[in-house]
């Protein structure tokens, strides 16, 4: 259920957000992550909205000579630090009140297994109760609990219909 639907103003967040307001029947939490994330070129739109904020530019790479490749080069750090800024205080501190946000960032580095990118694994290694506790909603609301399951539960539809297919896929040329 939709409880504010006042605009983001991004483009892309204020279409999302139109679907589920304009929606005949409600869904829940990991269906709506789903069909967001079947959205038709949602990767390049949420890239193009980047280079509006300039975070991001977008770039051509030539490749063999032959191909071209679209490349999205960072031009802002401050918002990669801020992030990591955030996740560093979810981890490291003993703060209790995280952000719902926040919580539901660190649930998605972690299934996408992006942690140890800005943070030593050691250390990581360390933390890996609070990050189990923070993950798992132990720090959080009921709410955000449901938000950061129904993403987890949509990663791992993500990693595994790909295996599946082309599992079939070989399956099939075999047969």
């Amino acid at each position: 259920m939709l409880l504010d639907a006042k605009p983001f103003g991004d483009p892309l967040l204020d279409e999302m957000q139109g679907k589920i307001r304009e929606a005949k029947r409600r869904a829940s939490l990991q269906n709506w992550i789903q069909r967001i994330a079947a959205t038709s070129r949602l990767s390049r739109r949420a890239l193009e909205g980047l280079c509006r904020k300039n975070i991001l530019r977008e770039d051509e790479h030539q490749i063999l000579i032959l191909f071209k490749q679209r490349i999205y080069p960072e031009m802002d750090h401050s918002a990669e630090q801020q992030i990591i800024w955030r996740l560093h205080e979810a981890i490291f501190s003993l703060r209790e009140d995280l952000e719902p946000r926040v919580v539901v960032l660190l649930a998605l580095a972690k299934a996408a297994d992006l942690l140890t990118i800005p943070f030593d694994r050691k250390e990581l290694k360390e933390h890996k109760q609070r990050i189990k506790r923070i993950v798992n909603g132990d720090l959080i609301g009921e709410a955000t609990k449901g938000a950061v399951e129904a993403t987890q539960a949509a990663i791992a539809a993500a990693a595994i219909i790909p295996i599946i297919a082309a599992s079939a896929a070989t399956t099939a040329a075999t047969s």
